[in-house]
Formats: structure tokens, C-alpha cells, sequence
């Protein structure tokens, strides 16, 4: 028996030598492994046995023995190089993500959405801004009928969590700008489009001062303090806190004194800021005042009905979606069937010397295909649709956070309809990063670096299907390694969790890509 032993690895040795194991994904495996071995162990009926009885079959618990195992590596993390502060582009990346979800039922244009697909791109503050900030505050001070209760007067989104203050306030703010503008009531009778010319002009114009004044003056009224504009609302809430702790009132006289000194002096300030005309706001304190606008229209009524509305109407397209499956899967099947019966007539007719007969048929096949295509595509892209609605219906950001190397993967949305990238505006010399739209973001260290280098945390992204997939393999592998080791059961179970999570997600994105492809972009762009 030894002797066998030793022989069988002497041939062993000597196959190994001729093999070429310069390929990485060679795997060694022992002769237990490759069933060769004939001791009492792997022989006996008893071993066999409990090999078949185990959850795990006797192949994987052979391969746990004598295997040459090679661990998965990371994909390439791609480094961002950075045109402004962190702060300014997390703000970039709030307002992108609010538009995604809520730009349809806030009537903002297309196109204006569009247009911030690049996170570090030209958004054109001056224009951008006055279209959000006009819109976001139409949207604040508009009344609506409560549809709840049928003959009721009250003409107030009963639904909606924002103060009554602050929407008169809102109102106020845009009938003034309009008459500002030379849209009197008296001249132009139809309010919503005096609203709409209003727009229209601020959005030329932009915004100046004394307008950023009053977009101040309403957000203090809701609470927002640190603005970096002076206002009186804020002044106001600062000295009700000062008077709610005060607590010696032995000196009631001198702290009236200085209340009015202090409101004097706001006063003057406010007067000299709203009189200098063009905003010295930089481009992060302006987009800080447009998210913090935004943020109050999450306690509109409407909004936050659609929120919950949501989920009948992805119900809706994805029943659509089935009733349209099984009509193209029943022509299909019909044509492919047609098509096989062309192809065996156009062999007959080839046989038999009649080229006339192939060529019509010929003619007739490649029509047929053409139909097929055009109705697999026009499948493609009902899915393409029914995935996108899906996911503006999820309000969470897609995020992952690994504990055993304090990195974060962030998932970013595409936010350009189906019919923006049929009609190439990807294209577009905006979109020179869609990694934010169609890749991973990584915030922390890069794996692949050395060891020395690894603490240099930095913005890093990854793009493209494989390595896409690679990075959702490479992250299955690693919590494996991490649940092998002595750590903390409770801490993993969250971690597997949020893991499964994140790579059905990078599932999805993957899907989402190859979808893109066979409607848009051709097989193997998004490689």
C-alpha cells in the first residue's frame, strides 16, 4: 500500500511539471480530491454514507482538502479627482437625488434634470437656481381643494405639514417677484400664467440679492439657522431663546437696550445686503439654500401622498408589462417557428438549382428578422420603463458600509429617461463622468494599493458590467473571510444582511446596463 502511494505521487509530481499552470485560475487538487485514493477511509461504506447524509455533498467536502485555493481580487478602484469640496459635492448629490425621485410630480423640466447627470458638471447656478428655488415656491404656497371632503371651503392642502406662515409667506414672496417683474394682475388675468412669465424671467435674470433675502427670511421662519444671509426671523427666534433662559431679571432694562440695538443693527445690515444687487453667495451656499428649500417640500401634501402612492402604480405597469409578455411571447415563438420553415424551403430551393425562389425567400426571412428584432426591442424597453419606475419608487439611497475596512459603496441613479438616452442626450458634452449614473461610488481606501498606501482614504469609483460583477463577487468573498475569523456574531448577521442587500442592488444595476445596451446603446458598451 505505501508503495502505491509513493508511485502514485511520483506520477502526480511529474503531470504537474507538464502542465502549464501559469493560467490563475489553475487549481490543484490532491487525489482525494480527484477520487484516486483507495485507503480504508475514503473506501469504506460507512464514510460513504455519512458523506451522502451531509447537507454539504461529498465533492465540496473532498475539495476542502488538498486544495490549491487562490483568493478573489478586487476590481480596480478608479480614483476621482475632485473639483470642489466634499460638502459642496454631497449638496450636488442631495438635490440630484430629490429631482430624480420628485422632478416629475414638481413639474420640473426634463431637461433641467437632465442636465445634472454630471455631479461635478456645469449646472449653470445662475439659471438653475432661479428655477428651483421659483418652483420650489409655487409648490409651497400653493393651495389645493381637499379632495377628502367634498363641498368643503377650506381651499389649504389640508394634507401638507407645512406651516401656514411659511405658505402665505411663499405666496407673498412670488407675487411680489412677479410684479417686480411687470406682471401686474391688473395687465394679465390669468394667474398661472403670470406665474409661468414670472419663471420664465427669473430663470433669465437669476438671482440677486434681496430676492436670496427673501429665500432666507422663509427658511428662518421654518427653523433653519447658520444661513449665510442675514434675516430678522432668525434674530427674532435667538432673542425668544435668550428670554426663555434668562434667568436674572435684575437687568431686564439692559437687555431690552441691546435687543433693539441688536435689531437695529440687523436691520442695517439686511438693508446693505439686499441693496448690493448681484449675490455674493459662492456656488455651495447657493445650492445649501436651494436643498434647504427642498427638504420643506417633503412635507407637502402631494408629495408625500405620491410616496405612498407609489407602490399601486408600479403594481399597475408591472401587470401591463405581463399581459404584454406572454402577447410577445406567443408571436415569437410563431415567428421562429415561421422562420425554421423558411430556412428548410430555402434549402430545398437551393438543392433544386432554383435561385430565384432563395432570393425571395431570402428577402422574406431577413424581413421577418428585422420584425423580431423591433419587437424584442420594443419588449427591452416596456422592462427598461417598468425597472426605472421601480427604482425612483425607492426612496432609500442605495449604501454599503464594510466594518472590517470602514469603506462605503454608494449607488447613484441615471437621471435621464428612457426617451433622453433614445434621443442622445448621454451623449451630450455635459456627461463627461457617468460613472455617477451608471457606476459604483467608493468612499474610503482602495484595496489594491500596498499596505503603506492604504491609508489614504479618497473618492474612487468602478464602471462597467464586469466590474460590476466583480466588485459584488469580491464582497461575497470577503465576508466569508471575515465570518471565519473570531469577530462578533451579532455585528456579522447585520453585515450579511446589508451585503445580500447591496449586491442585489448591484444586481439590478447590472440588468438596468444591459437593458440600456439592447435599446440604446448596443451590445458590450456598458463592457
Amino acid at each position: 500500500m505505501d508503495l502505491l502511494v509513493n508511485l502514485l505521487g511520483v506520477m502526480i509530481v511529474l503531470d504537474i511539471k507538464e502542465l502549464d499552470i501559469s493560467d490563475s485560475t489553475f487549481h490543484w487538487t490532491c487525489p482525494v480530491c480527484r477520487k484516486l485514493c483507495k485507503c480504508t477511509y475514503c473506501v469504506s461504506p460507512r464514510n460513504n454514507q455519512k458523506e451522502k447524509t451531509s447537507p454539504v455533498n461529498m465533492v465540496d467536502r473532498q475539495l476542502l482538502f488538498g486544495k490549491l485555493t487562490i483568493p478573489l481580487m478586487p476590481p480596480y478602484f478608479k480614483r476621482i479627482s475632485l473639483a470642489c469640496s466634499e460638502e459642496e459635492i454631497w449638496i450636488r448629490l442631495q438635490i440630484r437625488e430629490f429631482l430624480y425621485r420628485f422632478g416629475d410630480i414638481c413639474q420640473w423640466d426634463a431637461r433641467t434634470v437632465a442636465s445634472l447627470q454630471n455631479v461635478q458638471g456645469d449646472w449653470r447656478i445662475r439659471r438653475l437656481s432661479g428655477l428651483l428655488v421659483w418652483r420650489a415656491l409655487l409648490i409651497i404656497g400653493e393651495r389645493r381643494r381637499n379632495t377628502g371632503q367634498e363641498g368643503n371651503g377650506n381651499h389649504h392642502n389640508n394634507n401638507s405639514l407645512i406651516n401656514q406662515d411659511v405658505q402665505c409667506m411663499a405666496r407673498q414672496l412670488t407675487n411680489r417677484w412677479a410684479t417686480e417683474f411687470g406682471l401686474k394682475r391688473t395687465f394679465i388675468l390669468n394667474n398661472k400664467e403670470r406665474m409661468e412669465r414670472a419663471g420664465e424671467m427669473l430663470s433669465r435674470k437669476g438671482m440677486n440679492c434681496h430676492r436670496w433675502q427673501d429665500v432666507a427670511e422663509l427658511l428662518a421662519l421654518t427653523g433653519c439657522k447658520n444661513l449665510p444671509i442675514p434675516t430678522l426671523n432668525a434674530m427674532e427666534e435667538d432673542q425668544d431663546e435668550n428670554m426663555d433662559t434668562a434667568m436674572d431679571t435684575s437687568s431686564d432694562n439692559e437687555d431690552d437696550d441691546d435687543d433693539d440695538d441688536d435689531e437695529i443693527d440687523i436691520k442695517d445690515e439686511i438693508k446693505k445686503y439686499r441693496a448690493k444687487g448681484t449675490s455674493p453667495l459662492s456656488t455651495k451656499e447657493e445650492l445649501h439654500m436651494i436643498q434647504l428649500l427642498l427638504d420643506i417640500l417633503l412635507l407637502d401634501g402631494t408629495i408625500r401622498q405620491q410616496m405612498t402612492d407609489t407602490t399601486k402604480e408600479i403594481k399597475s405597469l408591472e401587470d401591463d408589462l405581463k399581459n404584454f409578455r406572454k402577447t410577445f411571447q406567443l408571436n415569437d415563438a410563431q415567428q421562429t417557428s415561421y422562420a425554421n420553415q423558411l430556412l428548410e424551403r430555402m434549402e430545398q430551393f437551393r438543392a433544386l438549382g432554383n435561385q430565384e425562389m432563395y432570393n425571395t425567400l431570402q428577402q422574406e426571412l431577413d424581413d421577418l428578422r428585422t420584425s423580431m428584432q423591433l419587437n424584442q426591442k420594443e419588449m427591452d424597453k416596456k422592462e427598461l420603463m417598468v425597472m426605472t419606475s421601480r427604482m425612483r419608487s425607492d426612496k432609500r439611497l442605495q449604501r454599503l458600509m464594510t466594518p472590517w475596512d470602514k469603506n462605503e459603496y454608494w449607488l447613484f441613479h441615471d437621471l435621464l429617461t428612457v426617451q433622453q438616452h433614445l434621443d442622445g442626450h448621454m451623449v451630450d458634452h455635459s456627461s463627461t463622468e457617468p460613472f455617477w449614473a451608471h457606476g459604483v461610488i467608493i468612499i474610503g481606501k482602495d484595496p489594491n494599493l500596498e499596505t503603506g498606501e492604504q491609508g489614504r482614504i479618497g473618492w474612487w469609483y468602478i464602471s462597467g458590467i464586469k466590474a460590476i460583477q466583480k466588485l459584488s463577487k469580491w464582497l461575497g468573498d470577503s465576508l466569508s473571510n471575515q465570518k471565519q475569523q473570531d469577530v462578533n456574531k451579532d455585528i456579522m448577521e447585520t453585515v450579511d444582511g446589508d451585503v445580500k442587500s447591496f449586491r442585489l442592488q448591484l444586481s439590478q444595476r447590472i440588468d438596468y446596463l444591459r437593458l440600456l445596451e439592447r435599446v440604446v446603446y448596443g451590445n458590450g458598451y456598458f463592457a
